[in-house]
C-alpha cells in the first residue's frame, strides 16, 4: 500500500455520529480525539463521510490501547465482528454518501473508563481500488467501556 498525502484534499475520513470525533486532518496518534463511552455488547455502527464513493474501500480496525503520553500501544488487537452492516475482511459497506460498519461489542473488554491508562481506538483506513492500493485517508475515534 501507498500513501499518497495529496489525495487527503480529495477525501475526508470523517466519522459521523452517534461517535463523536475531532475530525481534524492530523497526526491520528497524537490527535486529541473525543473520548466515546459504550457498552459492552452494544453494536456502534461507524459511519465514514465520503465523494468518492465506489472508487473506495475502507477497512476499520478495533485496538485496545494503553496510553504512553504523547503515543499509545496496542494491549489487545479486539474483534472487528459486525452486526447487519459489514463484512468478515472488515471492510465497511458504502450506503448512499457514506461507509458504514455495524461494530459488535461483544469481544472488548469492561470496565476502561475507570482505568485512565486504557481505551479502545477504532482505526479507519480509506484506499483507492488500485494496484497498489493507495491510502487517501484515515481517521479515528477513542472509545471506553463500561
Amino acid at each position: 500500500m501507498l500513501r499518497c498525502d495529496p489525495y487527503f484534499d480529495l477525501f475526508r475520513s470523517t466519522i459521523s455520529t452517534p461517535l463523536r470525533d475531532d475530525n481534524v486532518r492530523d497526526d491520528i496518534e497524537t490527535d486529541l480525539d473525543d473520548l466515546n463511552k459504550l457498552k459492552v455488547g452494544k453494536t456502534i455502527p461507524v459511519k465514514v463521510t465520503t465523494t468518492l464513493g465506489p472508487s473506495l474501500t475502507v477497512r476499520i480496525d478495533a485496538t485496545e490501547r494503553e496510553d504512553q503520553g504523547s503515543t499509545s500501544t496496542v494491549v489487545n488487537d479486539v474483534p472487528e465482528d459486525f452486526n447487519g452492516v459489514g463484512d468478515a475482511e472488515s471492510t465497511m459497506v458504502l450506503n448512499g454518501n457514506h461507509f458504514q460498519y455495524n461494530l459488535d461489542t461483544d469481544g472488548f473488554d469492561t470496565g476502561t473508563i475507570n482505568d485512565p491508562t486504557i481505551f479502545f481506538r477504532i482505526h479507519v483506513t480509506a484506499e483507492f481500488n488500485t494496484d497498489p492500493t493507495i491510502i487517501v485517508g484515515e481517521e479515528d475515534a477513542l472509545l471506553e467501556s463500561k
